[in-house]
Formats: C-alpha cells, sequence, structure tokens
C-alpha cells in the first residue's frame, strides 16, 4: 500500500524478471537460495488484514503524490457513523496490516489517522494540500501517534514477576528502565508514552504485572480486569 499503484506495476515485470533468473541460477549459486532461508514474522497476534479497495487506495496514493486534498466519505469507527470529509493528505503509514492515511481535515490544523480500509468514497480536488509548516513524517511518529498516544509522558512503577523480569532485560520499556529487588518482589520504573499501546501491553500481562503508579493508569488497568472478571464470573 505504500508504493504508488503506478509504479508497483511498472516494476512487476522487474519482479518476473528477478524471480526468473533467481530460478535459474539456484542450483549453481547458494546466494540464490537466500530467500528460501529467512522470513519475517510479526509478534502479535496474526490477524487478517482488512481488505482496501484497490480503486479509492490508487486515488489516495495520486492525492498525496500530486499535494492534492481530497473529497472522501469515511466510516468512523469509534462513533459508528460515516462522515464526509475534506482531507489534507500528509503520509501513508503501515502499522502492522492496517494502512493508515495521517491528514488534516479542514478547515482544522491537527493531524489525525484515517484507516485506509475504512474510505467509503474518494475524489481528488483541485485544491492543493494545505500542510502544516510543522509536519515532518519522523517526527509524529517519534511523538508516539501510531502508539494511539497524545504525546503524554509518564513514570511507570509496576511489580513484575520472575517471567517478566527475564523478558524485559532482554527487550526493556525505556532506555531508563530500572528493576530493582524489593524483597520478594521486583520494581520496575521507566519512562515511556501514556498510549493505548503501553494499555494493551500491560492487560496482556496481567498475571505478571501490578501497576503502582502513576495512580490514573493504575485505575484504568484496574477497572478493565475487574470488567473481565465479573464477565468470566457471570457466565
Amino acid at each position: 500500500p505504500l508504493l504508488p499503484a503506478g509504479i508497483l506495476k511498472s516494476l512487476q515485470p522487474r519482479f518476473a524478471q528477478a524471480r526468473q533468473k533467481l530460478d535459474a541460477v539456484t542450483a549453481q549459486m547458494p546466494a540464490a537460495r537466500w530467500i528460501d532461508k529467512i522470513a519475517s514474522v510479526a509478534p502479535e497476534l496474526n490477524l487478517i488484514a482488512p481488505e482496501i479497495d484497490v480503486d479509492l487506495l490508487e486515488a489516495i496514493q495520486q492525492a498525496l503524490l500530486d499535494d492534492q486534498q481530497i473529497d472522501s466519505t469515511y466510516f468512523a469507527a469509534h462513533t459508528n457513523k460515516t462522515r464526509t470529509l475534506t482531507l489534507n493528505p500528509l503520509a501513508l503509514i503501515l502499522r502492522g496490516n492496517i494502512t493508515y492515511l495521517a491528514a488534516t481535515v479542514e478547515p482544522y490544523t491537527d493531524v489525525r489517522l484515517f484507516a485506509v480500509h475504512r474510505f467509503k468514497q474518494v475524489e481528488i480536488l483541485q485544491t492543493p494540500t494545505i500542510r502544516p509548516a510543522a509536519f515532518d513524517l519522523k517526527t509524529y511518529i517519534s511523538s508516539g501517534a501510531l502508539q494511539f498516544s497524545q504525546g503524554d509522558v509518564i513514570q511507570l512503577k509496576a511489580i513484575i514477576n520472575n517471567d517478566l523480569v527475564n523478558l524485559l532485560s532482554e527487550t526493556p520499556l525505556s532506555a531508563d528502565m530500572q528493576i530493582n529487588a524489593v524483597g520478594d518482589d521486583h520494581e520496575l520504573t521507566a519512562t515511556v508514552l501514556d498510549s493505548w499501546q503501553l494499555h494493551w501491553w500491560i492487560l496482556s500481562q496481567a498475571n505478571a504485572i501490578e501497576v503502582l503508579e502513576p495512580p490514573t493508569l493504575r485505575a484504568d488497568i484496574s477497572e478493565k480486569l475487574s470488567l473481565a472478571h465479573a464477565m468470566y464470573e457471570q457466565s
């Protein structure tokens, strides 16, 4: 989804030629078999990618390439409503198996994310994109926007079990993360973004971590665990 459709089509003959060449020299050249000996696997649950309307994707790509605004019909999942929006396309971002369009909505200037598979209609306008002067794609990603964060940094303090100690010792939550033994427990401290992704991760480790601070995060996790427990109790 990140390559413009026209460019992708023009490259297909080159891809086919490369595959034929590799197939022809596989027996004589060990390097030609490298592709059969490597793989990339997503660490999260392997959800099936949503279907994207090819024509709408191509229109979005073209508008992005030409710096043109689009008129669109978009289904907003969080409100369960379909809206008509005039957008200033700024970037396409692939997050796992979901492709997002980063854009501003006329007449506002804050950058928002739109899942490409939720567009129902796209029309390229003749008006040029109004690009926020401060927008930079790398800066936007590093701000935590793709973790669905408002950019709030928190000091996480938690009690974790031995299994999580081993895991986080190899793959820390942050550069300043510390794990200290406190009696029979292990206390974790780390500076992290308060994000949906962080909440999701803590809930996925529910029996291995107890959030101590900040109080708002502890309360949110506690409430979700209580609701989940109540569901299991009822059934």
